[in-house]
């Protein structure tokens, strides 16, 4: 499949009874669309093997009112307006295995209204975030880095369980939990080299587990052990 050149959603999903979508090996989304994938509302879209979306005037990968959205393979989400993935909502997003999301948010304007979400992947209004490569041991897993804005925010009652991930080189931060979010630090997560800190939350939010990958830890009420994966 390729959608390039769409002033609307390259690919929208949706229904009150919900709808699947899978884009396979060699998809590309981008060019001048509005959001690249959109969905809600109970359904579920998944990119995989290969998929490039790219170039989006909005996200790249959107879900809301509690979709469903999922990055894996060799997945590349870079270029996007205002961000790779946005869930809100309710919704929950996926990234996994060696799925990349770079290069997100160009716009120069702070007045903007989406200036203060800019980010690799947003998480917000009582949505989840999970970002999980394979065992570790493979050396294999997802990438979050190169963006505007934090990599990862995750904020407003937002929950984000992250595993063998590395968050490196964004220019506002690494992994953000914001507004009473939550957020689980698994084993083999890396984030370092990130403008302003690897870690930061604020004192309505808790981060909890393996800390030992993180740089510069801004978070002071994080709390290093404990917690259990979904």
């Amino acid at each position: 499949m390729s959608v390039t050149g769409s002033f609307g959603t390259g690919v929208l999903v949706g229904g009150e009874g919900g709808a699947q979508l899978t884009l396979r090996s060699g998809s590309e989304i981008g060019f001048g669309c509005g959001t690249g994938v959109s969905e809600g509302r109970g359904s579920i879209a998944v990119a995989r093997n290969d998929t490039w979306i790219h170039d989006n005037e909005r996200y790249g990968l959107f879900t809301s009112d509690s979709g469903r959205i999922q990055v894996r393979g060799d997945t590349i989400a870079e270029n996007n307006l205002w961000g790779g993935m946005g869930i809100r909502l309710g919704g929950t997003g996926l990234i996994t295995e060696q799925a990349v999301l770079k290069m997100n948010w160009d716009h120069p304007d702070p007045d903007n209204r989406f200036f203060a979400w800019r980010s690799g992947v947003h998480a917000w209004m009582g949505s989840i975030l999970l970002i999980s490569g394979p065992d570790p041991d493979s050396g294999l897993g997802p990438t979050i880095e190169d963006n505007t804005g934090p990599g990862v925010l995750v904020d407003l009652n937002s929950t984000l369980y992250i595993h063998n991930v590395t968050v490196q080189d964004n220019s506002d931060g690494g992994v953000s939990v914001l507004h009473q979010s939550a957020a689980e630090f698994d084993e083999a997560v890396t984030a370092t080299a990130n403008t302003g800190g690897d870690l930061g939350c604020d004192s309505e939010s808790l981060v909890y587990g393996d800390l030992s990958g993180v740089g510069i830890n801004n978070c002071s009420g994080s709390q290093q052990g404990g917690g259990q994966g979904p």
